[in-house]
């Protein structure tokens, strides 16, 4: 069986500009998850559709599969990545994919996320964190006015959060694709893994890049941790 990593990391990023190359503890954003990929002794793609994205990735020790056409288009979905990379002749089993915007990762956690893959046969995983409190109690605002989730009754938001469901959120610190599965038009598959972590940053914004900084600034992020 042929598993590799790969990467994505698109240019032109809205709220942070050129988030996935800025640096973060003195490396680009995208080398995190390149140094965790290589950390795993697994071939090492990232999927850019920048020049520049490409010339940091080698350096860093990656290989690059330069994107096209829709999967280079902010609103690309995983499998259009993923799809992209094997019409560039990417062949493999298994992609183990890791969003630069979830820089701090264990490498154990990561292995013990393939090895309960392996030993479980689900057609996909997805890592997820448990929210600190039940997406039960969102709401929608369509106009002025606030609503439960549709087909939640209304009261719903009011009930203590312990009588509540437990809900998770993905959180991007690993996920795995089966190709045979993704390459047939479902990404995931039917039967998704939840991998549960422990809570971690996600960068999307600048006040997350903060965070970030500051976890990194109080001896988060190391080189034991990836």
């Amino acid at each position: 069986m042929r598993i590799i990593a790969l990467i994505p990391a698109r240019s032109g990023s809205k709220r942070i500009p050129h988030k996935n190359i800025k640096e973060l503890g003195g490396n680009p954003l995208l080398v995190w998850s390149i140094d965790t990929a290589l950390s795993l002794g697994l071939p090492t793609y990232v999927s850019t559709d920048s020049r520049l994205y490409a010339e940091i990735a080698e350096r860093a020790g990656a290989m690059v599969i330069h994107r096209g056409g829709k999967a280079a288009h902010d609103d690309a979905t995983d499998q259009a990545v993923m799809m992209d990379a094997m019409s560039k002749g990417l062949e493999c089993d298994r992609i183990i994919y890791l969003r630069p915007t979830t820089p701090f990762r264990d490498i154990g956690i990561v292995k013990q996320a393939v090895k309960l893959f392996d030993n479980i046969g689900g057609t996909g995983l997805r890592s997820v964190e448990e929210m600190s409190e039940s997406a039960y109690k969102c709401v929608e605002k369509p106009g002025w006015y606030i609503e439960p989730l549709r087909g939640q009754p209304h009261g719903i938001t009011d009930m203590p959060n312990h009588q509540l469901p437990v809900t998770y959120h993905p959180n991007g610190y690993v996920d795995i694709a089966d190709m045979d599965i993704t390459k047939h038009g479902k990404l995931w598959g039917d039967r998704v893994i939840g991998y549960v972590t422990p809570r971690t940053t996600e960068i999307d914004t600048p006040e997350d890049w903060e965070r970030a900084e500051y976890e990194i600034s109080h001896g988060r992020g190391l080189s034991s941790d990836r």
